[in-house]
């Protein structure tokens, strides 16, 4: 009875074991076939895995491991082994980069509006905080070009632009930019190397106010020099009074146009009124009469020229010509 008791548990192992050889059998046979059948799958999980175990980092990268979601350590070029999925490694490339910006449009202190193109070297010092304190670190670095330009030259003049076209001029520029990007960047881990402004160029309209305000100073000087005397020394020692305005110098012209058309109306009115007859030579007036056209047989107006055979009477064509006008 006692060996019964004490053997029972032994032939639960047995039988405990037998069913979990069995299943380990199944599996390997299962996996057996998988492996056969797909031989791709299997060959990218193999492959998947292996990778997982460490990494590779490039000389110009370097590396972070992440440890359960925590930066933990700085990994430089070379191989490092990792604990597949619980540890895991981003690169990120540790040399000189550049970054443009092209065709920004900023107001300087005095309202004018200027195209600026500015451009960027950079390379990241500290990886950890390029990729933990951003998240995408080339867009938002191309936000800051835009507010540091934009800060550099809305606090500068006209003046400083003009002198900027020098090439101490363009260094202030580039130092202010360069240390303004210094200051926005560094917590971020950016350590900026150049930074400038390859071109500022005025914007169309911006361009044609200060060619205008060129051309006004241009002549207001002309007008000084006229007006100080020196055209008089070319004309013996006279001294002209200055240039009159144009409304001024118009006024006569557009009084006697005026009158040329109000003797034209008075003519043409008496031309109605009265039939054709002789009228002074040189005055044009309109007549309206019938005369077809590409359309048809149409009414309306022609300008005669006084002189011609239109206007003339029967009475003064039995005259000899020579005596036609004499009154």
């Amino acid at each position: 009875m006692l060996d019964d008791v004490l053997s029972w548990p032994l032939r639960a192992l047995r039988t405990i074991a037998g069913w979990a050889l069995g299943l380990l059998g199944w599996l390997w046979a299962l996996l057996v076939d998988e492996i056969f059948t797909n031989v791709y799958v299997v060959a990218a999980a193999v492959y998947g895995f292996f990778r997982a175990l460490g990494v590779t980092v490039r000389s110009g990268f370097t590396g972070q491991r992440f440890t359960l979601g925590r930066a933990d350590k700085r990994l430089d070029p070379g191989f490092h082994w990792l604990i597949p999925f619980v540890q895991r490694a981003k690169v990120v490339p540790t040399r000189s980069r550049t970054l443009d910006l092209e065709g920004q449009r900023i107001a300087t202190r005095d309202g004018l509006v200027v195209l600026v193109s500015s451009n960027l070297v950079w390379r990241i010092e500290d990886v950890t905080k390029s990729l933990v304190e951003v998240d995408n670190l080339v867009a938002a670095m191309r936000d800051w070009l835009a507010v540091a330009a934009a800060r550099v030259l809305s606090a500068t003049t006209r003046a400083d632009l003009n002198s900027a076209g020098g090439d101490g001029g363009s260094a202030e520029l580039d130092r202010r930019l360069e240390a303004t990007l210094g200051e926005l960047l560094a917590p971020w881990g950016v350590a900026i190397e150049r930074a400038g402004f390859p071109t500022i160029a005025p914007s169309p309209r911006t361009a044609l106010i200060l060619q205008t305000r060129g051309r006004v100073r241009t002549r207001l000087a002309a007008h000084d020099t006229l007006g100080g005397g020196a055209l008089g020394v070319l004309l013996a020692g006279g001294h002209p009074e200055l240039p009159a305005r144009r409304f001024q110098r118009a006024a006569p012209r557009e009084a006697a146009s005026r009158a040329a058309r109000r003797a034209a109306g008075q003519l043409a009115a008496a031309l109605r009124a009265g039939g054709p007859g002789p009228l002074p030579v040189g005055h044009s007036v309109v007549v309206p009469e019938r005369h077809t056209g590409p359309g048809g047989t149409k009414a309306g107006p022609k300008r005669q020229r006084v002189g011609s055979q239109r206007n003339i009477g029967p009475v003064e064509k039995s005259r000899p010509r020579s005596e036609r006008f004499d009154r």
